[in-house]
């Protein structure tokens, strides 16, 4: 299980090397075994992320908007905080969510004046745009929903505001115009009908391949919507409803009501079109695998068997990352071993099993981890001068055939 990054493709070869290299060491009458049983055992089947296929809809969104947006209106937002590349619809849903969340801007927003306007000139307590901050998945289209919601208390709040600030200028700015608030409202409706069922899909399922349906599902669905979103912009759910329930929040009330504004509504499917129309190619791309005419599409009993417990997304190896981000900071100077073994600790729940051993093997155990620390230490130091070594060969390699050239 891995994401599509470019050096996979290097680091499977090798993974698939090694074990082809390790198997006849480590079964027992490895020779004995038929050849089909052999190609069996050494066979490693590569799956792929549906967390960063979930991840990839966003910036592709992002894009697609951007030329909607070129296409459909003149003219830009003298205020607005910009980012190359980056679509208004994007810009509004980012700039509000600074203002107004809690972790947004210190210096520039208001989010609990902002709360305060909500509660005592809108009836509502709850303030429904999240930060961006330590969030990454699906976050984009959740927001989007949120910003859609709160795009007319946003206004009237800036508008109360005495002598606003730029960032408060600049969302009032951008949520004023239609074709941003309708690439909003676009991007929610993703959310309540496409992104955020898939994404609780991914947690419902248990293997990998299970998915199959349900991409496909998400396949036919995108390149009917591609064509002719006005059934979407009507509610029409993407999955089954006893399967996976959408989240029929005020947030989904909002979206789904009707606008009485016809050109927003207009431009509110134009924008569903091409986004649907970019995530279908996104899709068709990053799970070709799993979708009709796939290597995966009609596994084998064989290949079932094998990925019985393969998960839907490496979210666990991303969160190893993440502890091992949070270590390096809180201590910038702790050794990889050192790290290493915090990460397995916490994997392994070593200390429930020696909680569990009786008094008599929890001292044998302890007593050989300390007499063997020193050694590991010092093959971990080997280890690391052999791997320089090897890095600063190549390194005289390819200079010398630099020269030669």
């Amino acid at each position: 299980m891995s994401d599509r990054g470019a050096t996979n493709p290097l680091f499977n070869s090798h993974l698939n090397a090694l074990r082809s290299d390790l198997l006849p060491v480590v079964h027992q009458n490895w020779d004995t075994l038929a050849d089909n049983v052999k190609d069996g055992m050494t066979d490693m089947c590569n799956y792929f992320c549906k967390m960063h296929l979930l991840v990839n809809f966003a910036p592709e969104a992002n894009s697609t908007l951007k030329l909607f947006e070129d296409a459909v209106a003149e003219g830009s937002n003298p205020n607005a905080f910009t980012k190359q590349g980056e679509s208004g619809a994007a810009r509004l849903i980012r700039t509000a969510c600074t203002a107004f969340t809690d972790h947004g801007s210190e210096k520039s927003g208001a989010p609990h004046y902002f709360n305060s306007h909500l509660s005592h000139h809108h009836g509502e307590d709850t303030n429904c745009m999240v930060t961006f901050r330590g969030n990454r998945f699906n976050i984009l289209f959740n927001n989007a929903a949120a910003v859609y919601h709160h795009h007319k208390q946003i206004i009237s709040f800036v508008a109360s505001w005495p002598n606003p600030n730029g960032l408060l200028k600049a969302v009032k700015a951008d949520a004023a115009q239609k074709v941003y608030l309708a690439g909003v409202r676009a991007l929610g409706i993703v959310d309540k009908t496409i992104t955020g069922p898939f994404f609780r899909l991914l947690g419902i399922e248990n293997g990998v391949l299970k998915m199959n349906t349900h991409l496909h599902q998400m396949q036919l669905g995108l390149e009917r919507w591609s064509k002719d979103a006005s059934t979407l912009l009507g509610g029409e759910p993407l999955f089954s409803e006893t399967l996976v329930k959408r989240n029929k929040d005020v947030l989904f009330q909002s979206l789904f009501a009707p606008s009485e504004d016809d050109e927003l509504d207009v431009l509110t499917q134009q924008a569903l079109e091409v986004v649907c129309a970019s995530m279908l190619i996104l899709l068709e791309r990053q799970a070709e695998e799993q979708l009709p005419g796939g290597k995966f599409w009609q596994p084998t009993e064989a290949e079932k068997q094998k990925s019985h417990h393969v998960p839907t997304t490496n979210v666990v190896s991303e969160r190893d990352f993440a502890v091992l981000d949070n270590l390096l900071r809180a201590k910038p100077y702790a050794s990889s071993t050192a790290c290493e073994a915090y990460i397995m600790w916490l994997n392994n729940q070593t200390s429930t099993w020696l909680h569990n051993l009786n008094a008599d093997e929890k001292e044998r155990i302890m007593d050989y981890a300390r007499t063997h620390a020193a050694s590991a230490r010092e093959k971990f130091k080997e280890k690391k001068q052999e791997q320089r070594s090897n890095v600063c060969r190549l390194c005289c390699r390819n200079k010398r055939r630099k020269k030669t050239k």
